[in-house]
């Protein structure tokens, strides 16, 4: 049992917190006209939200982790509300504004993540671990009970089984497990069977992701910062970065290997036979071709499993460039790297504005969408009179590499009715626009291609050496530029205006020879590389669905050519933050008068579909699969249901959750400097 913040001996029970903007797809509906039905993509966002796994704990010993995650947790919800709450005066906005003095669009950009991921963060698997102080739940070392290179007796902890109905039931495309005992950052394999016994390591396997793997373990090591040293003469360092077996030790049943390859690794997968807490029915550990394909990290925070106050750091600085202090402790050192892992969960494009007008960001929490609405909320104007051209500005996030990046423009109305304004459009719709801006007679342009970098390509300029930090910051990364000539269209003509990328080309391919004798004969198989290299790509399971694409378009921005006398072609911020549906009905009624067929192209039902149909997945995993051999199961075993009801849970520090439309709200009492975590409390 545990003890409740009261001091009562309660049942031990695993906590899971879940962010979601929930409030926004609530409020996402279509609004529309008479003259047609809206394309289905509007009415669903939430079934393609990219999802990110976040484990605190499976060792109770381990106590970094589950503080991390919680106040990763409590600063993303706080810039969430902040944003929504805006102009408004928020509390929330406090917490928040110390980080904007360094990194101005900080909040936004940790607003965006909320409200465009699904982060499942599980603080303490190992609970009555963690209660006790002790590695294991009950005598069994939950990072050894999982169904991946080891024998069926797996699925013998609560904690594994809680993570487990997770899997089955979400797509994660990034993951993190968070341990200590030692400092690193590992990656796949980690399993014996892709283990060599001998001296030289580099015999060891490598996975099919590993050329993907190898670059993020990079960027974390340098993201996270320095370890500090009492030692005045020792260089300080980076998390060593490498493969499990390689840097850390192999490991039958090991979460890592399990979370990233359970779905297409079947040899290694036996179906579990536990009998402890009334046993767990061995089809919970059958799995599709859809659920495990992770692409995960294991974080060693520390060589002291506990360590000190002191050691843990503050928030202080904690996105600033130059780290140092006390934002060098272990708790923001993995916050950082867990704000990494969520953003680079999926590519996105993001228009700024233009030389003259800054714009909101394309993200709001809890805001209303509708069909187009961004030409009400995001939108300047320009005058008619020597409005020859525009600069427009924009930035490329979620990735690392810009290996292509331009914009596409035209007239709202000769814009194909499929391009909604919400949804990143698939690779189908992406080329009819590309099809379109190469057509002489029509009117949608292109300019022309630049290659470049993301906030995360060059990193260690950013986070570097505290003594020399140069002049760079997070946020809100390289800005691309481009001046699109407007002389061609008519005075009040409304312009649409997408920005376009084509990123981490690189991961699809196939880890170099010299980096051991065994290279994978398999492409990559996480959906992290695929969806943004393989646009065949397309998994289904449990109303989640994960689509691959190689270009990625923005939310577009809208150029108002106002007919005008007034001299300059400078641009000027005409946006709302709301819309009405009378407004939504107009603007529908409006832009139908030209169909698809009326600019030159008609596109087929298949083509405006919800998913791009994909070929079948070989037991190799070469292709995509629509998974629909998992059986939905109830969540617990009922004979269990006491150790595994899904409450939050903390201790010490408190933590208020309250539903404020978002979803969550966490705040903890205790600010500035961090302290270990050990008893929750919930109030609705």
């Amino acid at each position: 049992q545990c003890q409740s913040s009261e001091g009562i001996q309660v049942a031990c029970l695993n906590y899971i917190l879940i962010i979601e903007d929930k409030k926004k797809l609530e409020n996402s509906k279509p609004i529309m006209g008479p003259s047609s039905k809206p394309p289905p993509l509007v009415s669903i966002p939430a079934s393609v939200l990219p999802e990110v796994f976040i484990s605190g704990a499976l060792h109770g010993d381990e106590r970094v982790g589950p503080t991390t995650v919680v106040e990763t947790a409590r600063l993303l919800l706080h810039a969430a509300e902040c944003v929504r709450a805006a102009p408004s005066y928020s509390v929330a906005c406090e917490e928040t504004k110390r980080h904007e003095r360094s990194n101005p669009g900080v909040t936004r950009w940790l607003a965006r993540l909320v409200s465009t991921r699904r982060i499942v963060i599980v603080p303490t698997p190992n609970t009555i671990g963690y209660e006790q102080g002790k590695r294991e739940e009950l005598g069994t070392d939950m990072n050894r009970d999982f169904p991946f290179d080891t024998t069926d007796k797996c699925m013998q902890t609560i904690g594994g089984r809680t993570i487990n109905e997770l899997f089955q039931t979400h797509l994660f495309q990034t993951s993190l497990t968070f341990h200590g005992g030692m400092r690193a950052i590992a990656y796949e394999w980690g399993a014996p069977t892709y283990y060599t016994y001998s001296k030289n390591k580099e015999n060891n396997d490598v996975s099919p992701d590993d050329e993907a793997q190898v670059d993020a373990a990079k960027t974390m090591s340098i993201f996270g910062g320095k370890f500090p040293t009492k030692n005045k003469k020792e260089n300080t360092f980076y998390y060593p970065t490498g493969r499990m077996n390689d840097l850390v030790y192999p490991v039958n049943g090991g979460f890592e290997d399990w979370a990233y390859a359970a779905s297409w690794g079947t040899s290694h997968v036996k179906p579990c036979k536990p009998k402890q807490y009334g046993g767990y029915p061995p089809k919970k550990t059958t799995y599709g071709n859809s659920t495990h394909r992770a692409f995960n990290y294991l974080i060693e925070t520390s060589n002291n499993k506990h360590p000190t106050l002191k050691e843990l750091g503050s928030d202080l600085g904690l996105l600033s460039h130059g780290i140092k202090g006390a934002s060098l402790g272990h708790i923001p050192r993995n916050m950082r790297i867990a704000l990494y892992t969520i953003d680079v969960a999926e590519p996105y494009v993001a228009i700024h504005g233009t030389d003259t007008a800054d714009l909101a960001d394309d993200v709001v929490p809890g805001a209303a969408l509708a069909y187009r609405s961004c030409t009400i909320t995001k939108a300047v104007e320009v005058s008619s009179k020597n409005s020859n051209a525009v600069t427009v500005r924009w930035t490329v996030g979620g990735s690392t590499y810009v290996d292509e990046t331009y914009l596409i423009y035209g007239p709202w109305d000769k814009i194909p009715r499929i391009f909604d304004g919400i949804l990143v459009p698939r690779e189908k719709q992406y080329l009819i626009m590309e099809l379109l801006a190469k057509k002489e007679d029509n009117s949608i342009y292109s300019t022309v291609i630049q290659t470049g970098e993301t906030l995360w390509t060059n990193v260690a300029n950013t986070f570097g050496d505290a003594k020399n930090p140069g002049n760079h910051q997070l946020l809100p990364g390289p800005v691309f530029e481009e001046t699109i000539d407007l002389s061609m269209f008519k005075p009040d003509e409304v312009i649409a205006v997408y920005a376009v990328a084509k990123v981490d080309g690189r991961y699809a391919l196939q880890p170099v020879s010299s980096r051991g004798p065994n290279p994978p004969k398999m492409p990559p198989q996480t959906h992290f590389v695929n969806t943004r290299t393989n646009p065949s790509w397309l998994h289904i399971h449990d109303d989640k669905v994960v689509q691959g694409r190689v270009h990625w378009m923005s939310v577009p921005m809208t150029i108002k050519v106002k007919a005008s006398t007034r001299d300059g072609a400078s641009a000027v911020d005409v946006s709302k933050r709301t819309f009405s549906t009378q407004e939504i009905v107009e603007l529908e009624h409006s832009q139908s008068k030209n169909s698809e067929s009326g600019i030159g192209l008609t596109v087929s039902e298949s083509e405006i579909g919800f998913i791009d149909s994909g070929p079948k997945m070989s037991e190799k995993g070469d292709n995509p699969l629509q998974d629909k051999n998992v059986e939905k199961q109830p969540l617990v075993n009922p004979s269990v249901k006491e150790f595994m009801e899904f409450k939050p849970f903390i201790s010490t520090l408190s933590l208020l959750l309250s539903f404020i439309g978002l979803g969550f709200f966490v705040r903890m009492h205790i600010r500035g400097r961090f302290s270990n975590l050990s008893t929750f409390s919930l109030t609705y």
